[in-house]
């Protein structure tokens, strides 16, 4: 949750199938929007809060415009190619 706070955008890879998300990852996007942190949501909409008017939405990584913060975001990997990866800060 430190790189949660300590990020300026927070981007949750929202991917995977339905029925196979975690709650982890919609602990921390919660946590986000406490924060006040721009939130992109890339995939489909999962929970009511990515409904919310300040939420971004893509459909895919490379539809975030080239000129985006990069290196101020924390990127929410649920599940990189089947492992684990919540903690891989960009």
């Amino acid at each position: 949750m430190v790189q949660v706070g300590d990020c300026d955008v927070f981007i949750l890879l929202n991917t995977q199938k339905r029925g196979q998300e975690t709650s982890g990852k919609a602990v921390e996007f919660g946590y986000a929007l406490a924060m006040g942190k721009r939130c992109v949501v890339v995939g489909e909409t999962s929970n009511i809060f990515h409904l919310l008017d300040d939420v971004e939405h893509v459909e895919m990584v490379e539809d975030i415009n080239p000129n985006f913060p990069w290196t101020q975001a924390w990127v929410d990997l649920e599940v990189v190619e089947g492992r684990r990866a919540g903690d891989a800060g960009i």
